[in-house]
């Protein structure tokens, strides 16, 4: 590394991590940006001390906790490296690809890892090689969500906001139009002129109503503090209240919103030990319909035979069953809490 800065030597010039503010050097020439569509990022090689790599490792990736005890954990997040050229590029990708030197040049790796220099399997050492020092391919990304920190996020919730629909959340959504028939009702031959010429046809009419394919993806979701009960007991079921409204949020109407399941199937180790959900997928899929006068209508409404949508339930009062149950607790989907 050009300059009078190095590992080893004067670290007051060099990098250090955000978190616990730990040296590095970087490769200046190996720096490199990509501008891409939709992959927007910056790769650099960086060396840090042997000794120091875990921690520097879990500080430029970022980590994942829950802390406090029933009814008040909590998830807690440290964020990655952020890029200091493009602030919005965190760095989301470590890979080691080189090391040296002698360790008996680091009185602190000796001690972190004394097992390391002896083979005696009796006393538990695995006899992989130490270096002195380790090099990394670090690369920044930009991400399809934002990244919000525990204060940040603390402050959005104590306004009414759910945390965690405000960071490491991805939502996708695919639209499309479906036809609904309604009950008595025909297409006629369009006539202006004479109206006896407007004959019905035998084929029903149907009103075009707006549906979406909805996805709601969780990076680095602790296994642990999945909850089942609510992602089982919530499928089928519809949003009585409005859902995932502020910024960035697609701000369901009540009733518009069928939670169809979850997939948690992907499943990785973090670098500090944690097993984690990268990512957790809850699954929805949303119905939107106009009535006459501008309010939009869900799933528990089906069209009349005015092609306009209207409250149905099994006895016809408002306290029969509905076709789909309402439920206020989608948010229970995105706690470490029930």
């Amino acid at each position: 590394m050009p300059g009078p800065y190095a590992l080893f030597a004067d670290e007051t010039g060099l990098p250090h991590t955000t978190r616990r503010d730990i040296p590095y050097e970087i490769d200046w020439k190996s720096y490199v940006e990509e501008w891409v569509e939709g992959a927007n990022q910056t790769r650099v090689i960086c060396r840090v001390k042997t000794s120091d790599a875990p921690s520097w490792v879990e500080d430029m990736v970022g980590k994942v906790y829950v802390t406090g005890t029933a009814p008040n954990r909590k998830l807690r997040r440290y964020l990655p490296e952020a890029s200091p050229f493009y602030p919005n590029q965190w760095c989301m990708r470590v890979e080691q690809i080189e090391q040296g030197g002698d360790p008996a040049a680091d009185p602190a790796l000796l001690v972190a890892t004394n097992t390391f220099a002896d083979a005696d399997p009796s006393t538990g050492a695995s006899a992989w090689p130490v270096a002195l020092w380790m090099r990394f391919r670090c690369t920044f990304q930009g991400l399809p969500f934002q990244l919000l920190a525990d204060n940040q996020v603390d402050d959005l919730q104590a306004a009414g906001k759910e945390a965690e629909l405000n960071r490491y959340l991805e939502r996708r959504r695919v639209t499309i139009a479906r036809e609904q028939q309604f009950p008595g009702g025909a297409f006629k031959t369009v006539d202006d002129g004479n109206p006896a010429n407007r004959k019905p046809l035998q084929q029903t009419g149907f009103r075009v109503v707006s549906m979406a394919d909805v996805e709601y993806r969780i990076y680095r979701w602790p296994v642990d503090s999945l909850q089942l009960t609510a992602l089982k007991s919530l499928v089928g079921t519809v949003n009585s209240a409005r859902f995932d409204f502020g910024e960035g949020g697609y701000d369901w109407d009540p009733g518009t919103l069928l939670y169809t399941g979850f997939d948690d199937n992907l499943k990785t180790w973090d670098p500090d030990g944690v097993w984690v959900i990268n990512p957790l997928i809850i699954r929805f899929r949303s119905k939107e319909i106009l009535d006459a006068g501008g309010t939009v209508r869900g799933w528990n409404y089906f069209l009349n035979n005015q092609a306009q949508p209207i409250l149905v339930s099994l006895d016809g009062t408002s306290t029969g069953q509905r076709p789909y149950k309402e439920t206020p607790d989608f948010v229970k989907l995105f706690r470490v809490e029930p």
